[in-house]
């Protein structure tokens, strides 16, 4: 039997309607039939007031500007309790906890919130994580490969201590070829000298044949004559114009020009319909929030809002929960539609006097001192 709900601000009630219990029922339970005393209880009417008590794990605390409005899971604060601060080391509050935001350089190994992140990481000590002891930091001391921290290097290559490239493959490493620190002399020791080429390492050995010659950086032998004697012309191509950028034949589009990538080598940049500026990032004016409609303007965070860049002009839209209510352009995104009761959930949708607004809802409870009425 389905139960009747009332909805009451304690001056008048609406009627909800009934809840059914089942998709296939064909109609509304009748309000007579059956045993009287069941009847009462199944089919009472329960009034409802406004509420100002917080649920769901929100709050009003001290700076509160509406009623339930701070967030005991999330609010850095108030986290779990009002008053509660992670503001001291930078912390977070995760599931009404503080937590240390530490960067990929530093960990709070003593989970302790006053000295915050304490622990370099990238250490002997302390390689990839805390506690993350190098054995052998003679040999495999803890070094950076691909972006994370490890002890030694990966497989297929040698820890020959250069700070810049402490990882190497010395079956192709001109300056440690086969072993640490032994070079490869790049004449050849005295054998013929070929164009924009020296002799190198290969199979983990210095050359002075043909088969050990190497390009020069910003060169390449694209017609394959590389060694070939009186009749070669070396590694002829120059790697850095728009007809061969940082290979044979890699040719740039109209617009395009063939770039330094700072690290010596060479691409195509500015893709058509994309602008270089300033600081020589190639851009597209139509949809960078960074250079919308010209280099250097900036669709950033205005109050509540987020900047996007729509066909060269910036636009925003509202963070969760938060709304343009107004249409003021100096307050984007004014309106908290999780705890401003003039705006519940909804540009306004007012609760009633005194009613907070919880998660965008406006919160009733049982009315005090009210009986249940059969029907």
């Amino acid at each position: 039997m389905g139960a009747l709900f009332l909805v009451c601000d304690c001056t008048s009630t609406q009627q909800l309607g009934f809840e059914s219990p089942s998709d296939d029922a064909a109609a509304p339970p009748s309000l007579t039939s059956g045993d009287a005393s069941t009847a009462d209880v199944e089919n009472a009417l329960i009034a409802y007031c406004p509420s100002t008590t917080c649920t769901n794990n929100m709050a009003t605390c001290p700076g509160s500007r509406f009623l339930c409005d701070k967030d005991l899971m999330n609010d850095v604060e108030n986290c779990g309790a009002c008053g509660v601060s992670c503001v001291i080391g930078a912390g977070s509050c995760l599931d009404g906890k503080c937590v240390q935001n530490c960067s990929d350089l530093h960990a709070d190994c003593n989970n302790d919130l006053e000295d915050g992140c304490e622990i370099a990481i990238g250490t002997n000590d302390n390689c990839s994580a805390c506690g993350d002891v190098c054995p052998d930091p003679a040999n495999a001391p803890c070094i950076r490969s691909g972006g994370e921290f490890r002890c030694g290097c990966p497989a297929g290559s040698t820890y020959c201590g250069n700070l810049s490239n402490p990882c190497t493959n010395t079956d192709v490493d001109d300056g440690n070829c086969g072993a640490c620190h032994n070079r490869c002399d790049p004449n050849g020791g005295g054998a013929p000298k070929v164009a924009n080429a020296v002799y190198g390492c290969k199979g983990g050995a210095c050359g002075t044949t043909s088969a050990y010659l190497k390009c020069t950086p910003q060169t390449a032998d694209c017609n394959n004559d590389l060694g070939a004697g009186a009749l070669g012309d070396g590694c002829e191509t120059d790697t850095t114009t728009a007809q061969n950028c940082g290979g044979c034949g890699l040719a740039c589009a109209p617009g395009q020009s063939c770039d330094d990538m700072g690290n010596g080598s060479y691409e195509c940049r500015c893709a058509p319909g994309e602008t270089r500026c300033a600081d020589g990032a190639c851009v597209d004016l139509r949809s960078d929030t960074d250079n919308c409609g010209g280099c250097g303007i900036r669709c950033g965070y205005i109050g509540h809002g987020i900047g996007a860049c729509v066909y060269g002009s910036c636009a925003y839209e509202c963070l969760y929960g938060w709304a343009d209510c107004n249409g003021d352009s100096s307050d984007v995104c004014e309106a908290n539609l999780l705890s401003d009761p003039t705006n519940c959930g909804g540009c306004g949708v007012h609760c009633a006097k005194d009613q907070a607004c919880i998660r965008g809802v406006c919160a009733v409870e049982p009315c005090p001192d009210t009986e249940t009425t059969p029907q």
